[in-house]
């Protein structure tokens, strides 16, 4: 999404750094993927200050969910799916 604000990140506005954090993000999960290393990447999407525990959540891969229409959640439901995946095999 060469849209999104966080692909600013990193840059000065002025042409100053490449500021396309989110392809670093990228290159650092596929460095995670290729280490052999058990591992679980959970991008949230835009993060909610509401209630959790009142939606239905939707889990995909490969950015699938980024067609959707709902691509926010709030903070706690994601720190539920943290806490879910420790000691879980991966």
């Amino acid at each position: 999404q060469t849209d999104n604000f966080l692909n600013t990140i990193g840059g000065d506005g002025k042409g100053n750094g490449d500021g396309n954090i989110l392809l670093w993000k990228r290159k650092a999960e596929q460095y995670l993927i290729d280490s052999g290393v058990k591992y679980t990447i959970v991008h949230p999407g835009g993060l909610l200050d509401k209630p959790e525990g009142e939606r239905t959540l939707l889990v995909d891969v490969d950015d699938n969910l980024l067609s959707t229409q709902t691509r926010s959640v709030p903070r706690g439901d994601v720190a539920a799916v943290v806490v879910g995946c420790l000691g879980l095999a991966a």
